[in-house]
Parts: C-alpha cells; structure tokens; sequence
C-alpha cells in the first residue's frame, strides 16, 4: 500500500507543476460578472473562477467507492475516504495485530477547452481498495487486502455519465458545473 501512496503523491506532484507552469497571473483573468451569467471559459481555463462538480464510482469486486466534489477549473483535487483497518495475525512469535490501510482514492485535474464549453480534459487518478475474501490456512483464515489503481488522461462530454473502465472494475465519471446556488 506504501507504493500506492508514493504512486499517489508522484501523481499530484506531476499534476501540480504541470499546472503551475501553465498558469497565468489571476490579474490577468477577466470574467463576465452580469447575474447569473457563467464566467467565460477562456478567460477562466486556467483559474478556479469557474467551480466544477465531480461525480465518480468505483466496483472492484466486492469493494465499492462513491464521492461528489467540487473542484476549480484548472485546478487539482484529492479525495481521500478511508482508514487503517485491524487484521488479527498469528505467526510462529503469537498472535499481533496488523494495520493495513483501505479506502477510495481520487485525483482530478479537470480543465474545460476554451473552443468548446462541452468539451473537459481531465487527468485522473483513483484507487479502491479494502478487505476482500481471505484464505484459508489450516483452520485460520489470512486476512486479504485488495486494491485496484487507474490513471489516465480522458476526453469527456461536460454533464454526460461515461464509463471509463469495465473490466476488471467500473469506473465512472461526471463532470458538469457546480450549482451556482
């Protein structure tokens, strides 16, 4: 799990100087400021001016992940649910107990083309992982932690549902406006 994490941070790293030298002065920025009129996309592609709202879920066996963020337009979000969980061991010293981390991961970087508002590049990353059925070694069963990993940059239609994985897990993902509510 310790590679999954290192994997994680190397991620955001790479996303956040790939940000930081694409980003303009936020002086720079205009935004169309009449009521209820959205920023222009192109004047906030780079800025979090205009607010994005993330939908994903993940199924990887018997595990399940599910989260709704908002993050800013051109800006990196880590979502991160989970914990440490207990496992009973028995080896040839007694018995111990031994922590093994679970949870559901995800990293986004969604950016909106500035030709087209419809149109959302989104670099992410995501992990699900957590107790799946064991194995049985004499009369104790061995615990078991499984954990699938994804990253990819993706082409979406900005508020349609797509399924960027089938097998062996599901994953999808919305990206739309957040509500200005």
């Amino acid at each position: 799990m310790k590679r999954g994490m290192i994997a994680v941070l190397m991620f955001a790293c790479v996303l956040w100087t790939g940000v930081c030298q694409g980003a303009e002065p936020a002086a720079a920025k205009k935004a169309d400021a009449r009521p209820g009129k959205r920023p222009a996309v192109a004047a906030a592609a780079a800025s979090d001016a205009v607010n994005l709202r993330v939908d994903v879920s993940a199924k990887y066996l018997s595990l399940e992940g599910t989260a709704r963020f908002l993050v800013g337009n051109g800006t990196q979000s880590n979502f991160i649910t989970g914990g440490d969980q207990a496992h009973l061991i028995k080896n040839s010293q007694g018995e111990g107990v031994e922590f093994k981390k679970t949870g559901f991961i995800v990293n986004v970087l969604p950016v909106l083309n500035p030709d087209n508002d419809r149109a959302v590049s989104v670099q992410i990353q995501v992990e699900l992982s957590g107790p799946t059925p064991g194995i049985k070694v004499g009369e104790n069963e061995v615990p078991h932690v499984s954990t699938w990993q994804w990253q990819s940059s993706v082409s979406l239609v900005r508020g349609k549902k797509t399924v960027l994985v089938e097998a062996p897990a599901r994953f999808e993902m919305t990206v739309d406006y957040a509500p200005t509510e």
